[in-house]
């Protein structure tokens, strides 16, 4: 029986899914060690997510579990995830959450080192003040445990429960219209154990992808506050500690993601005041905190209409864009300021970004790790794209009533673009591939292909079949651009001699 199960709800999420699952079966832990099996929760999706799930299946066995259900059962997928699991510890991991290097490592440590105590954990991941030397605090009460953990307890992916207390709880998921089952759960296991401990050691960090759905006021600021609540009138917390939460959670979260200054989510919003009032409405400090928001928000549009109206648009743009992609070399070209948001690109990529958009908030584009983007590529990511097949559609990560909702294209760590070449809505480019210079990509690419022309077909290999089906599992984004096994990679030196060890340095 495996010590820890990580158990992944997902939902149309095929190329985040994959990154998450590469993080973890590249590692030694999963590799050489029965102390770690994956669980996969499928909600019915309807992109490729069942194709990237039997990669995986057929290339680890039993380590890894897929279950695909009949129809979307909304959040009740989480319990099922957990239930399916065999670990001593059940543990949930986000779709879109990727494991640092050593992350995997670090989890079963924590677990081997309370397998024994069965101690209630909450992963918090995020360091206590910053300080990287406390990996862990012990919470001895209810109060104290708010106090650690604070409103990160709304994340699902910081919340696992050991297999014999699991049913010692009530409510395991089972209402699917309620957005914090994993709040109310870890307090009913503190409740009755008395005690738990918040883990802040870093474990990995989360893919950006395209925040939406909820009404944040209603879920943070009603849902959230009124479980404290509760524990709060039944003298668990404290009153101090609630009103602290109370300012933590408005200022930390609702204000900045309800308001959105910069326009980077798509959340919905209305209802403020309304969803608000019951624990805000005697509070001081929600007031000036609304004025606060005011004046941050004409302070952000008043530089916005200087730096487009007085200096160059460009270079405005540009530093937006390089404060949040210190991490890569690409430039923006012709993009606007409210776009910005729906592009990510993931390490040590490279090259100018000439990306159109319609209104449609859906339309993204994900860019991966050692990407090479040649000059005068063009991605057009609108809907509408024709030189080529219509672009496709898929549900979004949740079934909302009235959304339309449009395939991203996606671009996987070390593709390299030629010159001139035009991607489309909906285009996939498999990781490693090759996109000559004047080709037209209108859908999905092979992993390691080399396509040409319009539309774009397949004229080649970089790697023999059998060093392809390898390389697959590889991960990418914690290697430095000079590493050899990249560098072997990148330029096509790797063949079925040596795949072997560069497999292994790839795992390091």
């Amino acid at each position: 029986m495996p010590y820890l199960s990580i158990c992944i709800p997902t939902y149309n999420r095929a190329t985040f899914l994959k990154r998450t699952l590469i993080s973890i079966t590249s590692t030694h832990t999963f590799h050489e060690t029965d102390k770690v099996e994956i669980v996969i929760s499928d909600n019915c999706s309807s992109d490729r997510t069942q194709e990237i799930c039997s990669m995986f299946t057929e290339q680890y066995g039993e380590k890894i579990k897929y279950i695909r259900n009949k129809e979307n059962i909304f959040h009740k997928n989480f319990g099922k995830a957990l239930l399916s699991g065999s670990g001593e510890f059940r543990k949930l991991c986000n779709d879109t959450f990727v494991f640092s290097k050593n992350g995997i490592e670090k989890l079963v440590s924590v677990i081997e080192s309370h397998i024994l105590s069965k101690d209630i954990l909450f992963f918090k991941n995020q360091y206590d003040n910053n300080s990287c030397s406390v990996i862990e605090k012990n919470a001895s009460d209810m109060n104290e445990f708010i106090a650690l953990a604070t409103y990160f307890t709304t994340w699902s992916g910081g919340f696992g429960i050991w297999k014999e207390h699991i049913s010692g709880v009530s409510n395991f998921f089972e209402d699917a219209s309620f957005h914090f089952h994993q709040v109310d759960l870890v307090l009913q296991l503190i409740k009755k154990y008395g005690h738990g401990v918040v883990v802040f050691d870093k474990l990995g960090e989360t893919q950006p992808t395209v925040r939406y759905g909820y009404n944040v006021a209603e879920v943070f600021g009603k849902e959230y506050l009124g479980i404290l609540s509760t524990y709060h009138h039944e003298g668990l917390i404290n009153t101090k500690t609630f009103n602290d939460e109370k300012k933590n959670i408005l200022c930390g979260h609702i204000n900045p993601w309800y308001f959105d200054i910069k326009k980077r989510n798509n959340f919905i919003k209305n209802g403020y005041i309304k969803y608000l009032k019951n624990f805000y409405s005697k509070n001081i400090f929600f007031y000036t905190q609304l004025l606060r928001v005011f004046r941050k928000k004409i302070e952000y549009e008043l530089k916005l209409y200087i730096q487009e109206h007085f200096i160059s648009r460009n270079d405005f743009i540009e530093k937006e864009w390089r404060k949040e992609n210190r991490h890569n070399t690409t430039h923006l070209h012709g993009l606007e300021i409210k776009n910005i948001s729906r592009i990510h690109v993931g390490n040590h990529s490279s090259g100018v970004i000439n990306a159109s958009f319609s209104e449609n908030i859906w339309e993204t584009l994900e860019i991966g790790n050692f990407v090479s983007i040649a000059p005068g590529v063009r991605f057009l990511c609108e809907v509408s794209s024709s030189a080529g097949s219509p672009a496709s559609t898929i549900q979004p990560a949740q079934n909302l009533p009235g959304m339309r909702f449009c395939s991203p294209i996606i671009v996987e760590d070390g593709v390299k673009i030629e010159a001139n070449a035009t991607i489309l809505s909906g285009a996939t480019l498999g990781q490693g591939c090759r996109v000559e210079a004047d080709t037209v990509v209108s859908g999905d690419v092979e992993p390691y292909a080399i396509v040409k022309g319009n539309p774009a077909h397949v004229v080649g290999y970089l790697f023999p079949k059998e060093v392809r089906d390898r390389l697959r599992f590889v991960n990418l984004a914690n290697l430095a651009p000079d590493a050899p096994q990249v560098q072997k990679m990148l330029s096509g030196e790797i063949t079925p001699q040596n795949v072997d060890t560069v497999m292994e340095a790839f795992m390091g």
